[in-house]
């Protein structure tokens, strides 16, 4: 195997989430859901740590191998509900061939593997 593939690296991936899925994972049973994006923006730490859980445990799904070190809200691209997302932006670690597993083309996160910056260390 290619000793580049072994090697541990950090990248930063975008975690693209629908605004109605963010609104069923935090919003109370009767809330407006259009009040999600203000509720994302506004970045409680207890719902970026409770999103961060969330999303650690899809990365665990796929590879026991790769860490988050951070995630934070780059932007939404619509407020509306039915079609807007929140962009985040994800620090990810391990060898290049587990972070492929769930960064990439059709992947958790997206990550340019050809242009995205990557760090080994």
């Amino acid at each position: 195997m290619n000793k580049a593939l072994k090697e541990k690296m950090r990248i930063q991936a975008e975690l693209e989430i629908p605004l109605g899925e963010l609104a069923v994972y935090f919003l109370k049973p009767g809330e407006e859901p259009t009040t999600i994006v203000g509720l994302i923006e506004a970045q409680p730490k207890a719902l970026m740590q409770k999103l961060t859980n969330i999303v650690r445990e899809a990365i665990t799904k796929k590879t026991k191998n790769v860490t988050l070190h951070s995630l934070e809200l780059d932007y939404c691209d619509s407020g509306n509900i039915n079609h807007g997302a929140g962009i985040f932006c994800a620090t990810l670690s391990g060898t290049e061939n587990d972070l492929r597993k769930v960064a990439g083309d059709n992947s958790l996160f997206c990550f340019d593997w050809e242009e995205g910056k990557k760090e080994i260390y």
